[in-house]
């Protein structure tokens, strides 16, 4: 209605010659100011949004602690636990990415007896291996376990990692004993 209103021509050349104008200039000034209005607030013409904006940009560069935290939980907890590692729901090349372990974890982990915290570091590795031997032959049970054993997922990080969330709260012994027969 609009369209056929402007594109009318009265006979006598009247108000319709100046309303089609009127109306091409109302419409690019309201262009005008909103362009205008967004480019004020841009961080080309305001400083503050120039530093948000440079804000951001170094937050993408420089992963927030929480997510650095996150993420080596979440591959410590899959470094432990293959089968969740390879599972299409939790696993490592899931929609879940690293919130996958933690979630896991509060749903089913923790009532499997399964462990959520990071994997302790050995602070000598090269010793690590015979202080391993020995927790090993100390405890059996934890040299069989798919876990922690000998045979286990964590290898040679197993024995400390056992020892360090469960051997010490039950009084088991970390190291060689000297003296002990081997």
């Amino acid at each position: 209605m609009l369209r056929r209103f402007l594109l009318v021509s009265s006979a006598d050349g009247g108000w319709s010659e100046w309303l089609r104008p009127a109306v091409v200039v109302a419409v690019c000034s309201l262009t005008f100011l909103i362009w205008l209005q967004n480019f004020v607030r841009s961080p080309a013409w305001d400083s503050t949004g120039a530093e948000d904006q440079g804000s951001f940009h170094k937050m993408a560069r420089e992963p927030d602690p929480a997510m650095v935290e996150e993420k080596m939980l979440a591959e410590a907890y899959w470094f432990r636990y293959p089968d969740v590692r390879k599972n299409d729901f939790w696993g490592e090349n899931s929609p879940m990415g690293i919130r996958g372990p933690r979630v896991h974890y509060r749903r089913y982990g923790r009532n499997e007896g399964r462990l959520f915290a990071p994997i302790i570091q050995p602070p000598h590795p090269e010793v690590e291996k015979e202080l391993a031997e020995a927790y090993w032959q100390r405890y059996q049970d934890v040299a069989e376990s798919d876990i922690w054993g000998r045979e286990g997922t964590m290898g040679v990080l197993g024995a400390r990692d056992h020892y360090h969330y469960y051997g010490k709260a039950q009084g088991r012994v970390w190291g060689v004993v000297p003296g002990a027969a081997e």
